[in-house]
């Protein structure tokens, strides 16, 4: 019995040294953390704003169970404000490391001559041999386009008024220079239709006589027999599956966010491109009658596409589409607000907002501008050049795997930028 109570105060008087070790311990802790400096919080430079600044957007923004299509072919018409068209794909590609169809420079990969899959670069192509993106400059060429792209692309283009477009067209390419056709547009049009058809293309065979039908890889000067356009029409009707207007921008970007399934920010923009006022000319009916003769493919073309716009839009419940078109504009403006503390000539603006001409309008950014404003406000030329590199150095990877594995691929690709 002596034992065992023995046994029990050496267990008791342990477990009391115990416990005061242990509040000694803790006091000592909490002293020592006293002396320490407080806990701070690294600020991270956001790619986008904090959501708390940010609206919400409506739970259904993207229109129910669809999932979101990776792959978009986007003929690129001139002067039909598609390089607007051409950011919103950018920024959709460049945020989810896609893979775009570009030149090894510059932002043109076909025109005059129709687009062939050999102009892509080698450094540039994916294992898969195929692309998610097509988005810059070309001539159409259905066959070749559907080597290169996805199987399930969506095939998309955009059209404007034919007068609109070729006024624009004349204004920001030179046609009245002395190296083109040397004459003003209003001398243009003062001269009889015969002779119109006389001039040739400009830019090397690149810009002329409606636009438009020649970007989708047509030959204006030989459809001219109505069956002709009949087949042009129903060709790409069966081709494509959205054909955007340019006047109804808002209304066919909702078309295009249904058809992508993608929300209401993917889709937002600024307008690219877009000159100053003093540059356009003022066309009186008569001006625009005369032109309409002389772009008469281009009339067809897009009369029709804007019908069919039309009735696409009168066959979709009309209440959630009128709203997401509202909530569109308000994702815009608030975007503008956000990002946007003035305009400038393009020409004035350096790096990425740098445009080949003060004849447009440029963006001044905010100092604080995340990841979307510096998308938003991106020249096509300098933001081309960022996802060109941006695809080589990821490529490269796969190149540099295959070489050293011996499966056959040349590991060669260019330098970046800076060694060049």
């Amino acid at each position: 019995m002596r034992r065992v109570a023995a046994i029990v105060m050496l267990g008791s008087a342990g477990l009391v040294l115990m416990i005061l070790l242990l509040s000694d311990s803790q006091h000592t802790n909490r002293r020592y953390r006293s002396l320490l400096p407080p806990l701070v919080t690294i600020p991270q430079h956001p790619r986008e704003p904090p959501l708390d600044e940010v609206p919400p957007l409506p739970e259904d923004d993207r229109a129910g169970d669809c999932q979101p299509r990776d792959s978009i072919f986007f003929l690129k018409t001139h002067k039909c404000a598609s390089s607007t068209i051409q950011n919103i794909i950018m920024r959709y590609g460049e945020r989810h490391a896609f893979n775009f169809v570009l030149p090894a420079q510059g932002n043109y990969i076909g025109s005059p001559e129709p687009f062939s899959s050999h102009w892509i670069p080698e450094w540039l192509w994916p294992r898969s041999e195929r692309f998610h993106m097509f988005a810059h400059h070309t001539r159409l060429n259905v066959n070749e386009t559907l080597k290169v792209m996805e199987p399930t692309a969506a095939w998309v283009t955009i059209l404007r008024d034919p007068v609109a477009q070729f006024e624009s067209a004349y204004d920001y390419y030179g046609f009245n220079l002395k190296v083109h056709w040397n004459m003003s547009l209003q001398q243009f049009i003062a001269l009889p239709l015969e002779e119109k058809k006389k001039l040739p293309r400009i830019g090397h065979g690149r810009f002329g006589q409606s636009q438009m039908a020649f970007d989708l890889g047509y030959d204006p000067t030989s459809l001219t027999a109505e069956e002709q356009v009949k087949t042009m029409l129903d060709e790409l009707e069966a081709r494509f599956h959205l054909v955007m207007i340019a006047e109804m921008m808002d209304e066919s970007l909702i078309l295009l966010r249904q058809l992508m399934c993608w929300s209401t920010d993917d889709v937002t923009y600024l307008t690219k491109n877009a000159r100053f006022d003093e540059h356009r000319a003022t066309l009186s009916a008569s001006d625009r009658a005369a032109l309409e003769e002389y772009l008469a493919l281009d009339v067809a073309l897009y009369r029709h596409f804007k019908a069919r716009l039309a009735e696409r839009i009168a066959a979709l419940p009309m209440d959630p589409f009128l709203a997401r078109g509202e909530a569109l504009v308000a994702r815009r403006l608030f975007w503008k607000q956000r990002c946007v503390t003035g305009e400038a000539k393009g020409n004035e603006l350096k790096g990425q907002q740098h445009e080949i001409t003060g004849r447009v309008k440029g963006y001044r950014l905010s100092d604080n501008a995340g990841w979307m404003c510096s998308r938003l406000g991106m020249a096509e030329l300098g933001y081309t050049d960022l996802i060109r590199d941006t695809q080589r150095q990821r490529l490269a990877v796969w190149h540099r795997v295959y070489a050293l594995l011996g499966l056959g691929m040349d590991a060669s690709v260019p330098p970046p930028p800076e060694q060049r």
